[in-house]
């Protein structure tokens, strides 16, 4: 395992601590609309760069597993996040369908 295999979750939540603590100027505020969806590619790219690419084909020829991706990915995770809408923002439908 590499160093930055080993200190990736570290490297996330301090980018989260980053995010969060940016977030409280209202310059970067004001441009965080614009700053989300790059950074977010960033991220998700460095998570995925160790992965190796050779056997995705076969991957996919697993149908147990993908299928269970695709119902944890678009079943389970939308119900759940309903689900925690409707518990913890019922006083906020706003933000409970905002997406």
């Amino acid at each position: 395992m590499t160093w930055f295999e080993r200190s990736q979750p570290l490297l996330i939540l301090l980018s989260v601590l980053l995010g969060l603590g940016l977030a409280q100027i209202g310059d970067v505020a004001a441009l965080a609309g614009h700053l989300i969806t790059p950074l977010l590619m960033g991220m998700l790219y460095a998570a995925f760069l160790p992965i190796p690419l050779r056997h995705l084909g076969r991957a996919f020829g697993n149908y147990r597993v993908t299928f269970a991706s695709l119902a944890m990915n678009f079943v389970w995770t939308p119900l759940l996040a309903w689900a925690l809408g409707a518990l913890f923002l019922q006083d906020a439908p706003d933000l409970r369908w905002a997406c």
